[in-house]
């Protein structure tokens, strides 16, 4: 059986959690998702329907490795915005 284990971000030193939506080229949808795996401090990826495509958790240190990690998911190829 798989082991699931819960371990807090902050512990880890990411005491910052926020969500990023995006809209993605949908003929890279699969593309896209397999590159915000690479991103270490993407934490979920969800399907969304409406004005964005997908809601990205991740976890930061602060307000500017915020705004860093946002950058790393907006040039993912296939991310429009």
């Amino acid at each position: 059986a798989p082991i699931d284990r819960c371990v807090s971000p902050r512990d880890l030193g990411y005491p910052l959690k926020a969500f990023i939506t995006v809209v993605v080229d949908q003929h890279q949808l699969e593309d896209v998702i397999a590159a915000l795996e690479t991103v270490t401090q993407v934490t979920q990826v969800t399907g969304l329907s409406g004005a964005a495509d997908l809601l990205i958790g991740v976890v930061a240190t602060d307000a500017d490795d915020l705004y860093r990690v946002a950058g790393l998911v907006l040039a993912v190829p296939g991310v429009e915005r």
